[in-house]
């Protein structure tokens, strides 16, 4: 019976360790995307904009620096930096401000989620309490990080747009896969505090006794 229950513990663990070591390097990936749209070139902020909006007459990309415009009038795409527009643009200071926050957020999130990378792939060689914990800690860190970046630039950024442009507007992929990235991370704090929860105890030491003393 106690077989049964080791064997029950050892591959719920390994299930854990694997969860983790999946759903971070899925947040790592789709954080780094998210670092992307942090970016003054066209096509960077074009393939990974954090906010869309289009209409009959326009294209915008907006990332976490600049945002490209498109009047579709045929003279081509025009990026804009928010340091450069803040006195003629009335969205530009929220973004630009929201914008440095939100990449500084990201970029610690990167490095805690390649932490959580390796500690979840030691866990998978064998458990030790110090590094169950270490994992914890960086699952959450990095967690934390990515969701109050992403809050901060969709909740100054995205309304102050909205406010102006007056259009349809929706996440793009690099806030779209960066929201996808923190719940990915989410998971994975999740089934490593399961884990620490679920480890046994250690058996305790026995005490020699009076007769075990006398018989050596």
């Amino acid at each position: 019976c106690l077989h049964i229950i080791f064997q029950l513990f050892f591959n719920m663990a390994l299930a854990h360790n694997l969860t983790s070591l999946f759903c971070c390097l899925g947040a790592w990936i789709f954080f780094v995307i998210g670092c992307i749209g942090n970016s003054s070139d066209v096509e960077n902020v074009k393939h990974a904009p954090w906010i869309r909006s289009q209409g009959k007459d326009f294209d915008l990309w907006v990332g976490t620096q600049a945002f490209v415009y498109d009047d579709n009038s045929g003279s081509g795409e025009q990026i804009t930096k928010f340091r450069s527009c803040e006195s003629n643009i009335d969205f530009c200071t929220n973004c630009k401000d929201a914008g440095r926050v939100t990449f500084a957020l990201l970029v610690i999130a990167v490095i805690f989620s390649m932490v959580a990378i390796i500690l979840s792939a030691i866990n998978l060689g064998g458990e030790h309490s110090s590094v169950q914990y270490a994992t914890v800690a960086s699952t959450g860190s990095s967690f934390v990080m990515a969701l109050v970046g992403w809050c901060v630039f969709m909740r100054r950024c995205y309304h102050a747009i909205d406010d102006d442009v007056s259009r349809d507007m929706y996440y793009g992929a690099g806030g779209a896969l960066t929201l996808l990235g923190y719940l990915l991370m989410g998971i994975a704090v999740i089934v490593n505090v399961v884990n620490v929860m679920n480890k046994p105890a250690a058996a305790p030491q026995s005490v020699p006794t009076q007769e075990t003393n006398a018989a050596v």
